[in-house]
């Protein structure tokens, strides 16, 4: 799913079906991007047809709530979806994310603080993925960012970009992570781990 405010009780969601039916589901996908991007995955494909529909807030936040999240791209509306969560009840928030598994951030111009407010609020999210094949995060952001993953009960983590030399230290040194998945080019010192 993508999805883009056009009023305040509105979202414009991309669906495999004209019809969207309100009953929770387990598995269910959200793609946070811009508009121009409806209907492309991560590797900027058209994965599948699909159809503009237009959701009130309240069915989106109240029953469609995502196992996997995945924020694309630059220009994206996550800073939209994360206001309208705030003026949600706490109860709403639960309930919306209370399923959220994988949270990937690949390309994109996110908000850090707005990357943290999934962390915090998903309570049984065990994935993490951040991808930049530009520049990766640098260590003031990923400072921001470690309070919220160690908070959370992460068990996999993605990273690639620049890794910086605290980042790698964090991750391994204080998060009780099973699996780290570092890529880079040309790779990962060793003597950081």
């Amino acid at each position: 799913m993508a999805e883009e405010s056009i009023r305040s009780d509105q979202f414009t969601v991309w669906a495999r079906e004209k019809k969207i039916g309100f009953l929770r589901e387990r598995a269910l996908l959200w793609r946070v991007k811009h508009a121009k991007r409806m209907g492309e995955d991560p590797n900027r494909q058209i994965a599948t047809a699909g159809h503009l529909v237009v959701v009130r807030r309240k069915d989106a936040l109240g029953s469609l709530g995502p196992a996997i999240l995945e924020v694309l791209f630059n220009e994206n509306p996550l800073d939209e979806l994360v206001t309208a969560l705030r003026e949600a009840s706490t109860e709403m928030v639960r309930e919306f994310l209370s399923d959220l598994r994988y949270l990937l951030v690949s390309e994109s111009d996110a908000q850090i603080s707005d990357i943290t407010f999934f962390l915090s609020n998903a309570s049984l999210l065990t994935a993490f993925s951040y991808r930049s094949q530009q520049k990766g995060i640098n260590d003031d952001d990923f400072e921001a960012l470690f309070p919220a993953l160690s908070d959370a009960q992460i068990r996999l983590i993605d990273l690639n970009g620049s890794c910086p030399t605290k980042e790698i230290q964090l991750i391994v040194k204080n998060l009780n992570v099973r699996l780290v998945r570092f890529h880079r080019y040309p790779g990962v010192n060793v003597s950081f781990i």
